[in-house]
């Protein structure tokens, strides 16, 4: 099963009122897993698994921030 199709099947079965957030927190993840991989391969960067970690809760922080800011 591709990613797409796993991200599909999954938002499925999230009840409609947190699909939104499901769908945010995935691409905050797979996000900094591209950006992770670009240091890695651009910049000779290596980070753990428990730092890519605290980056996507960082930006889920920070987004959330903006947003009460905002709204």
């Amino acid at each position: 099963m591709c990613l797409a199709d796993w991200w599909e099947e999954a938002a499925t079965k999230v009840p409609k009122q947190q699909c939104r957030t499901f769908n945010g927190v995935f691409i905050y993840i797979v996000w900094n897993l591209c950006k992770e991989r670009n240091g890695r391969i651009f910049e000779n960067e290596h980070k753990t698994s428990a730092q890519v970690v605290a980056l996507v809760k960082e930006d889920i922080v920070q987004i959330r921030r903006a947003m009460c800011i905002a709204g």
